[in-house]
């Protein structure tokens, strides 16, 4: 069982992220042998997220190359390297996705995992998100094997 789909709860700030990582969830967890049942099951999955708003500055090369061997002295005119603008800043989201595994019947949480990672774009985050969860999944799976 999956609380955040049971009760509506939103683990992540997009809707539609939000119902991808349950799918998700729901997928890997079927491919793992396990069927989804609300009323009797043998786990229940908790996600939740951590979205942080970030900037780096990112300093550029200021001699590049590009395959090319030859030096232009106008190119590398010391008199104009000083007018060129050597950093910037870039704008990214650190992600961290949460997965508590919780034993129904002992009432108490099995494990949690952290998946933790950087996007710059919706479209990076959300795939990211995604090979957050299938980690996030397979590490759960290593770990019940062994146990």
């Amino acid at each position: 069982m999956i609380v955040n789909k049971e009760i509506n709860l939103k683990g992540v700030e997009d809707e539609l992220m939000n119902e991808k990582i349950i799918n998700e969830i729901e997928i890997k967890m079927k491919d793992l042998g396990l069927y989804y049942d609300r009323d009797t099951p043998d786990v229940v999955i908790k996600f939740s997220s951590n979205e942080d708003p970030r900037q780096k500055e990112v300093f550029q090369n200021q001699f590049p190359m590009w395959g090319m061997r030859v030096w232009d002295p106008w190119m590398y005119d010391p008199r104009f390297m000083g007018r060129q603008n050597m950093v910037s800043t870039r704008n990214y989201e650190l992600i961290q996705l949460i997965i508590d595994f919780i034993d129904p019947k002992q009432d108490k949480m099995l494990m949690r995992f952290t998946a933790v990672s950087e996007a710059s774009t919706i479209k990076t985050k959300n795939k990211k998100l995604i090979k957050s969860v299938d980690k996030i999944i397979k590490a759960y799976d290593q770990h019940m094997e062994k146990n």
